[in-house]
């Protein structure tokens, strides 16, 4: 796939008031018992690797809301990145 239709796919968004291009994003929650609460998470799927995904702790802008969130994990397979985190404020609704 060349690098044009590759970039058609995605949609920016800001991280760190910087731009960045994901596919798309999911969130999940799940309830820990170890400490009593509700843990949120937001996965940023992308095909195009940004440094700024890979911060500890970031603000993402999107659709609408601006999240704190603290960084989890970072998965790669071939083509597709996976930026985890763990969600601890919802700033602007």
């Amino acid at each position: 796939m060349d690098r044009h239709r590759k970039m058609n796919k995605h949609y920016s968004i800001k991280v760190n008031n910087k731009s960045v291009k994901i596919l798309k994003y999911k969130r999940e929650s799940y309830y820990d018992d170890l400490d009593n609460e509700e843990v949120n998470l937001i996965e940023l799927i992308t095909k195009i690797p940004n440094d700024v995904l890979d911060n500890k702790e970031v603000l993402i802008d999107i659709d609408g809301e601006v999240i704190k969130a603290n960084w989890v994990s970072h998965f790669s397979q071939p083509g597709l990145h996976r930026y985890m985190y763990k969600v601890s404020d919802i700033l602007f609704h």
